[in-house]
C-alpha cells in the first residue's frame, strides 16, 4: 500500500507539472516578400547520399496525433489583421468564370478546408534543387505561399553558409491534397516535414540529439521564416528547443521576443514553438497560406456550380476503450474500415486502449464554408523589435 502510494503521488506530480496552453495573440505583420540577395551564387553539388526511406516507412503512427490539437486555434479578433489586398479584389464574377474555365493557372494555388480535413487545386510542387533532397517528390505539393517561403528561408542558410549541406524535406501534401499516409494533417498544401541540419549524422529520419543540432543554420532558417512569411507553427521535439532558444539570445535576439516565440506570455500570447513527441527526427512547419485560402473561399461557390468543389469531410474523435476494434468503430460510425485505416495513418487494424481515433463523418461537411462576404483573415507576424532586426 506504501508503494501504492508514492507511485500515486509521483503520477500526480508528473501531471500536474504540465502548464495550461496559453490562447494566441498576434503581433504586427507584413507581406510575405524575396528578400534581395538570398538566392546563392553558386550552388553546391548535392553530396551522394543513401537513398531516403519514404515518410510512410519512417514516421511512426502516432507522430502527428498532438499535431490536431493545435489546429485552427482561433486569434483574438481584437488583435487579429484585417483583411489583406488580394490580387482578384478586382475581378468580378465573369472574369472569375472565365479564369476558371479557360486558364486556371492565372488564379493560382486553392487551399480548401484544414490541414488535417482539406484540399488542393492548382498546387505547386517544390522542384529539384541542389539544396534540398525531397524524399517523395510526389507528395511535395503546397501552396505557393509554402513553397516560397521554403525556398527563401533554405537560399538564407546558403547565401550566409555556402558550404551547406542539402536539407532533407519530407511531405508535404498530395497534389490534390486530401489524407497522406501516415499523417493526420498534410491535407491542404500548409504542412512540410524538414529534416534538420546536423554536424554529424546526415540520414532522413535519424534522431537529432541536442549536440548533433547545426544551431546557426537551424536558426537562420526558422528565424527567416518567422520574420519573412506567415508561419502559423512549429513543432519541435523539446529538447532540441532549449540549446536552439539559447543559441538565439546569444546572438543578441530580443529576450522578450525570444521568449514569446518558445513560451508565450501566459492568458496573452501562444507560443509558435511546440513540443510534439516524434519531432526529433525532423521540424514540423504549418503556414497559414492566406492567399490561396482566400482564393479557395471565392472559387468554391463556382466550383461547386460546376460539381468541381473539392470534398473536405468531417471527423471527430474516439477514444478507444478495452475491447475496442476497428471493426466495432466502423459499425458504430457507420464508416468503413479502410476509411478508418486512412484517417488515422494505420498500417493494420489494431487499435490501442486510451488513445484517440479521428473518425470520418460520412455526409458532412468539415466546416461550414466561410460567407462571401467573410474573407479570410490571419493573426500578424511574430516581428522582433527593430534593433533585433537583421
Amino acid at each position: 500500500m506504501r508503494r501504492l502510494a508514492l507511485l500515486s503521488l509521483c503520477w500526480w506530480l508528473g501531471c500536474s507539472a504540465q502548464p495550461p496552453p496559453a490562447p494566441l495573440r498576434p503581433c504586427p505583420s507584413g507581406d510575405l516578400t524575396t528578400t534581395p540577395g538570398l538566392a546563392p551564387a553558386a550552388l553546391p553539388t548535392a553530396p551522394a547520399t543513401p537513398p531516403a526511406p519514404s515518410d510512410a516507412e519512417g514516421e511512426a503512427e502516432h507522430d502527428d496525433d498532438v499535431d490536431d490539437d493545435l489546429d485552427e486555434v482561433a486569434p483574438d479578433e481584437a488583435l487579429a489583421l484585417g483583411p489583406r489586398r488580394h490580387f482578384l479584389d478586382d475581378w468580378d464574377a465573369a472574369r472569375l468564370a472565365r479564369a476558371l474555365a479557360s486558364e486556371p493557372e492565372t488564379l493560382g494555388t486553392m487551399s480548401f478546408g484544414q490541414p488535417n480535413a482539406g484540399a488542393l487545386r492548382g498546387a505547386k510542387q517544390l522542384p529539384e534543387d541542389p539544396r534540398w533532397k525531397r524524399t517523395d517528390p510526389a507528395n511535395a505539393w503546397g501552396t505557393e505561399e509554402t513553397i516560397t517561403a521554403l525556398t527563401l528561408a533554405i537560399g538564407a542558410v546558403f547565401e550566409q553558409y555556402p558550404d551547406t549541406t542539402p536539407v532533407w524535406i519530407g511531405h508535404i501534401s498530395a497534389r490534390h491534397g486530401g489524407p497522406l499516409r501516415p499523417h493526420k494533417s498534410h491535407q491542404a498544401g500548409r504542412d512540410v516535414d524538414v529534416g534538420y541540419w546536423q554536424t554529424d549524422s546526415r540520414a532522413w529520419y535519424a534522431r537529432v540529439t541536442p549536440e548533433a543540432l547545426d544551431l546557426p543554420r537551424t536558426w537562420l532558417f526558422l528565424r527567416t521564416l518567422i520574420v519573412h512569411s506567415d508561419l502559423e507553427m512549429v513543432l519541435m521535439d523539446r529538447s532540441l528547443q532549449g540549446p536552439l532558444e539559447a543559441y538565439a539570445l546569444a546572438q543578441g535576439e530580443d529576450t522578450a521576443w525570444v521568449r514569446g516565440l518558445f513560451h508565450g506570455e501566459p492568458g496573452q500570447l501562444r507560443p509558435l514553438f511546440h513540443h510534439v513527441a516524434g519531432h526529433a527526427t525532423h521540424v514540423h512547419l504549418r503556414f497559414f497560406s492566406p492567399t490561396s485560402r482566400e482564393t479557395a473561399r471565392r472559387l468554391r461557390p463556382l466550383l461547386a456550380q460546376q460539381g468541381q468543389a473539392p470534398e473536405t469531410p468531417a471527423w471527430t474523435w474516439h477514444v478507444a476503450r478495452r475491447g475496442d476494434t476497428l471493426g466495432s468503430l466502423s459499425r458504430r460510425y457507420r464508416v468503413s474500415v479502410p476509411a478508418l485505416r486512412s484517417a488515422n495513418g494505420l498500417r493494420s487494424d489494431r487499435i490501442t486502449a486510451g488513445r484517440r481515433y479521428r473518425v470520418p463523418l460520412r455526409g458532412k461537411a468539415a466546416a461550414p464554408a466561410p460567407p462571401p462576404n467573410t474573407p479570410i483573415t490571419v493573426p500578424a507576424r511574430r516581428l522582433p523589435p527593430p534593433r533585433a532586426a537583421r
